[in-house]
């Protein structure tokens, strides 16, 4: 009798599997496994925003909000970030010139 391998099956030996690993565990494997940058984060006086980060050479910005989600938002120009930090609104303008445009973005991981 031959075994019939799939796709699947193959790759459930070649990636290691995060179920059944107690959670700290879980969240160090993902963190390996991210092209995730850490960015340095000033707060900023904002109902809609605890902290912003920018990396200008990446254009990279990092925002924290009131419920403790970081986000990195990717190609951002250095004028959107000025525009951000400058702004009388800082959530006004994240929700009409960042948040409503393409940027691709994502949910970091942040340790204390």
């Amino acid at each position: 009798m031959t075994k019939s391998w799939t796709l699947a099956g193959v790759a459930a030996l070649l990636i290691p599997s995060l179920v059944g690993l107690p959670a700290c565990l879980q969240e160090v494997r993902k963190q390996e496994n991210s092209q995730q940058i850490s960015i340095d984060r000033d707060e900023v006086s904002s109902s809609a925003m605890r902290s912003v980060g920018y990396d200008a050479d990446r254009q990279i910005l990092e925002i924290e909000f009131p419920n403790g989600d970081v986000y990195q938002y990717y190609g951002i120009p250095p004028d959107v970030f000025d525009g951000l930090i400058q702004a009388e609104s800082h959530g006004r303008f994240f929700h009409e010139c960042i948040r409503g445009q393409n940027y691709r973005y994502e949910r970091v991981l942040r340790y204390p």
